[in-house]
């Protein structure tokens, strides 16, 4: 007789505890995804429904009291006014926040919504003409992309586009998002004036925190920023966000 562990009955006693055993954990996971997803749900409404209300009433209580006090004090009221304006700063950094949070925007759709949203926000009172190329298919704009690959994405092109409002003396720039090779891709150029690139790793010059910034918000997720500026020819800013387990936080 040979010895029990090379019985059939015995591998096949070892084959089901394996099966239970992955199916088992498999089953951990996605209780642990599920819980994350009810706390980032939490979060996001409660953010959205108390925080973001009251800043809310708070920038509208000021700009009454603003118009009620005017007449007779003017300085109080330019503090007002003051008081208003940072609450309504605080709110649309709020809603960045929420978006960002909220676990059923986390498909490449959302992010191209929020980068069109933006861009129309910015750039035509600056002057600047745009346009936003993006995928059509329903299957690729579903595409989930995750929560932390999502956020960065949306704020170094959000970085991108208001540098072209405020600095490019641009006429018309434009905005490509996408998902290829398994990271997002997002390309943001524009026929500004240009300028010299601080190179990756260099001491920053003036206005080159921003280009800092990015590129950390880039390396945070594991991606990449490309930088290609020439004075008086424009700008092309180029990220990719691999998404997944080997990049940028994942799904989860």
């Amino acid at each position: 007789m040979p010895p029990f562990w090379r019985t059939w009955w015995f591998a096949g006693l070892v084959a089901l505890a394996l099966v239970a055993g992955v199916h088992a954990l498999y089953r951990v996971r996605v209780a642990r995804l599920l819980a994350l997803e009810r706390v980032r749900t939490n979060i996001a409404t409660d953010l959205h429904d108390d925080i973001g209300a009251s800043l809310s009433r708070t920038a509208i209580l000021a700009e009454v009291v603003r118009r009620d006090v005017a007449p007779s004090n003017p300085a109080a009221a330019e503090t007002l006014d003051r008081i208003a304006r940072s609450a309504r700063e605080v709110v649309d950094g709020m809603s960045d926040v929420v978006w960002a949070l909220d676990p059923e925007r986390d498909d490449l759709g959302e992010l191209v919504a929020r980068v069109r949203a933006f861009a129309s926000e910015v750039l035509p009172p600056s002057g600047v003409a745009f346009s936003v190329v993006a995928p059509t298919d329903a299957a690729t704009l579903a595409t989930k992309v995750g929560a932390e690959p999502r956020r960065h994405a949306y704020l170094v092109v959000k970085e991108a586009l208001s540098n072209i409002a405020r600095h490019a003396h641009a006429q018309s720039a434009s905005i490509s998002l996408g998902f290829r090779d398994g990271a997002i891709e997002a390309i943001v150029s524009d026929d500004g004036r240009g300028f010299h690139p601080v190179p990756a790793g260099a001491a920053p010059t003036l206005g080159g925190n921003g280009l800092r910034n990015m590129r950390g918000r880039a390396s945070r997720c594991r991606g990449t920023l490309d930088v290609d500026s020439t004075p008086e020819l424009g700008t092309t800013i180029t990220l990719r966000i691999p998404v997944g387990r080997r990049g940028g936080g994942g799904y989860a």
